[in-house]
């Protein structure tokens, strides 16, 4: 998983006016608890669609791309929130094969 640090210097490098910390820091407010297992799946709750959106919504376009490329780095793609819940990906997003990982259908 990028660092944040990675995610705001992805940032700049897409050509965005400036980073978003607040941005990375709601996408990621659950992946750093290890005493709370329930949550070692944080990706579904704000990694995809419709959680960019979300931040689009809340803090412009140029937010919206920010949570876009950090979806990106973290899943290799975006996902819909409906994929996490359909086995279609993941709990890290990544894409699955009828509800197998694409690893295990080879």
């Amino acid at each position: 998983m990028p660092s944040r640090e990675q995610h705001m210097a992805a940032d700049k490098a897409i050509g965005l006016s400036r980073a978003y910390p607040e941005v990375h820091q709601l996408l990621d407010q659950f992946a750093h608890y290890p005493d709370m297992k329930f949550l070692w799946g944080h990706r579904k709750f704000l990694h995809h669609k419709e959680g960019i959106e979300y931040f689009r919504m809340r803090w412009g376009e140029e937010a919206g791309r920010s949570a876009e490329q950090h979806v990106i780095m973290d899943c290799g793609h975006v996902p819909s929130a409906v994929e996490y819940y359909n086995g279609t990906v993941d709990n890290f997003g990544g894409k699955t094969y009828h509800g197998k990982l694409q690893e295990e259908k080879a």
